[in-house]
Parts: C-alpha cells; sequence; structure tokens
C-alpha cells in the first residue's frame, strides 16, 4: 500500500494554498467595492459642479456652502484613490504570495508523483519476482512429480 511520507505536509501547503485563494478573493472584492465607491463619489461630485452652475441665482453664502461641499467630496474622493491603491499593492503582493504557494505545493506534487511511480516500479519488480518464484517451484514440484 502506496503511502507518502511527506502527505502531511502536502496537505498543509494546500491548505495554504486555498486559505491565500479564499484572501485573495476577498481583496478583490473589496478593490472593487472600493473602486465602485471612489466612482460613486466622482459621480456626485460632477453632479454637484454642474448643479451648481446651472443655478444663477446663488447668494454668497449658498456658493460658499456649495464650495465647502464640492471641496470635501474632493477631499473623499482622494481618500478612495487612497483606499484603491493600497488595495491594489495587496491585490498585488497576494498574488505574488499565492503564485509562490503553488510553486511549492507543485514541487510537493512532483516529489509524490515520483515516490508513486518509484513504488509501483518497485511493486511491479516484487509481483514479477513473486511470479518467478511460484513458476520455478512449479516447475520443480513438476519435475519431481516425474521422477
Amino acid at each position: 500500500m502506496f503511502r507518502f511520507k511527506l502527505q502531511r505536509i502536502l496537505d498543509i501547503r494546500r491548505q495554504v494554498r486555498d486559505r491565500i485563494e479564499v484572501e485573495l478573493s476577498d481583496l478583490r472584492g473589496l478593490l472593487d467595492a472600493a473602486r465602485e465607491f471612489r466612482e460613486q463619489l466622482a459621480d456626485r461630485r460632477r453632479q454637484c459642479v454642474e448643479e451648481f452652475r446651472s443655478r444663477l441665482d446663488l447668494n454668497i453664502d449658498e456658493i460658499k456652502i456649495y464650495h465647502r461641499f464640492v471641496d470635501g467630496l474632493a477631499e473623499k474622493i482622494r481618500e478612495a484613490e487612497e483606499e484603491v491603491l493600497e488595495l491594489e499593492d495587496r491585490v498585488e503582493e497576494k498574488i505574488v504570495e499565492l503564485l509562490e504557494a503553488k510553486k511549492n505545493e507543485q514541487a510537493m506534487e512532483r516529489l509524490r508523483e515520483k515516490e508513486w511511480k518509484r513504488y509501483q516500479t518497485e511493486s511491479a519488480r516484487k509481483e514479477m519476482a513473486f511470479l518467478d518464484e511460484i513458476a520455478v517451484r512449479r516447475y520443480f514440484d513438476a519435475k519431481a512429480e516425474r521422477e
């Protein structure tokens, strides 16, 4: 019966890869949400600027309020952009980490495959030796019965 002596290590490497894949998926979800939020803020800012330009009846206080609001949106957009950039960096780092984990897992898989082939070769050799032994015994048993 074949038993890979490093199976536990292979299992751990698979678990590590699975965990990193989940983390990468989560990060990509966060990145998509951050991009969407940034776009919503940018759309809101464009709407406010268009609304401001279309209104000619604003007094100074209203203009100041619009200006502060648009500036506040611009700051939120900058913060959202920083968040997007940070998440993009984290996604890239996680991709590198995933590639490394896959490489480690594949190395262990190749080692397992080599041991499996070695086991099959050795099993076939032992079976052939066993069958040869049976054939030799039958030959000598038959020869002894004839004599």
